[in-house]
């Protein structure tokens, strides 16, 4: 039977599609905590997405009209919802994933997995 969750045999499965292995070489991006608990499964980085996520469920007008001191809070808020949800690192959005990726290649250089 197939889940409408995401799971690990799926990414498993994509991974082996596209010929990528080990999984300890892939970022996995997601803005839900089932989609970063996927990705913990197989040991890959897991990156969650604040702002632009699920976790706010704001469109971008809303946040943009969204007051300075609530959206420092709404951010903190979806922060911690996605570290607790597994989360190596967090981000607002994709905008902000490339400096990301250098510093998980930093950190893989230097012998760090996503263990």
């Amino acid at each position: 039977m197939a889940s409408a969750k995401p799971g690990p045999l799926m990414m498993v499965r994509t991974l082996s599609d596209l010929g990528v292995w080990p999984p300890a070489a892939v970022v996995k991006v997601d803005d839900t905590v089932p989609g970063l608990l996927e990705g913990r499964a197989i040991g890959a980085w897991v990156v969650g997405l604040a702002v632009t996520g699920n976790c706010l469920g704001l469109s971008e007008a809303e946040w943009l009209a969204t007051k300075p001191a609530q959206q420092a809070l709404l951010r903190a808020q979806a922060r911690q919802l996605l570290l607790d949800g597994g989360a190596h690192f967090v981000i607002d959005g994709v905008a902000d994933l490339l400096p990301l990726i250098a510093e998980i290649e930093a950190r893989m250089a230097a012998g760090e997995s996503p263990a």
